[in-house]
């Protein structure tokens, strides 16, 4: 689930670049607090009429790495059975997803990642412009908290880089929607584990500075699961601690974005609009 901070450091090599990226996020940052959203409420499926349209169908390259049997570990018609359900989810901004192409590489040393030299690597062979590039591999070891999956934190805007890599044993749609998430510039609801006051005053500037997703105290590679009913239709929060002005968190456990994977259900409305802003500011359209 993790929008990974080394892709920033190890695989973008250009100072400007790196300076259109801080202003891009400023920018986006600028324009959700000109008209924050507090209310709580959000419709997942229905189309806002307020919201962009960007009328776009993005192209997937599916890298799969075998195992040192030489065995894929996954089938085609299951990867485009969770590829197409993203569709549903991406609707109320008019995004569409398909899968391009598909390979399978013996090169079973890239099957774990453990090593961030592994990403580069993977990425110097296999990657291929002007479309997102999936990368299904059997286990990752950089991240122990987040074992399905990771990708780069608004990939829509590098060329040459930005893949998502997916565990095979987590290959849904909702854990790819959430990489993809990242790729399109979302942060984790989680972002700041506990900095964002419930009361949303604070919204703005800590966070994932979107205002329609609550306040949420959970970090998965720092705390214990502070919820009951992971992996159980209730999704039930339980957390004694507060924030600092003393109320109970109340967090959205079904939003995409935040590490409660089991529960997730959809975007919130300014997460969708954000998402579009980063693709249409993009000068890289994809294919």
């Amino acid at each position: 689930m993790q929008a990974q901070p080394f892709f920033k450091s190890i695989i973008m090599n250009s100072s400007n670049q790196q300076s259109i990226l801080r202003v891009t996020f400023l920018i986006s940052m600028i324009i959700l607090m000109w008209n924050p959203l507090q209310a709580q409420a959000v419709s997942y499926t229905t189309k806002e009429e307020s919201l962009p349209c960007i009328d776009k169908e993005f192209s997937i390259f599916v890298h799969v790495i075998r195992d040192s049997l030489g065995n894929s570990g996954i089938s085609v018609e299951t990867i485009e059975e969770q590829l197409e359900g993203l569709n549903a989810l991406f609707s109320p901004i008019c995004a569409r997803f398909s899968m391009c192409n598909i390979e399978y590489y013996p090169t079973y040393q890239f099957k774990d990642i453990w090593k961030k030299d592994q990403v580069v690597e993977m990425e110097k062979r296999y990657f291929v412009r002007n479309v997102i590039n999936l990368f299904v591999i059997e286990s990752q070891q950089l991240y122990p908290g987040d074992q399905c999956g990771f990708g780069r934190h608004l990939g829509v805007m590098y060329p040459d880089s930005g893949s998502i890599f997916i565990q095979k044993s987590c290959f849904q749609t909702n854990i790819i929607a959430h990489q993809l998430g990242h790729y399109f510039g979302l942060l984790h609801t989680w972002t700041g584990s506990g900095a964002e006051l419930v009361d949303g005053s604070n919204c703005t500037t800590a966070g994932d500075f979107i205002c329609d997703t609550p306040a949420d105290p959970y970090d998965p590679f720092v705390d214990e699961p502070p919820f009951l009913g992971m992996g159980r239709e209730d999704c039930l929060f339980i957390y004694p601690a507060t924030d600092a002005n003393g109320e109970y968190y109340r967090p959205d456990v079904g939003n995409i974005m935040s590490a409660y994977q089991y529960c997730y259900c959809g975007f919130s409305r300014q997460q969708f609009a954000l998402m579009a802003f980063h693709y249409q500011i993009s000068l890289d359209k994809k294919w």
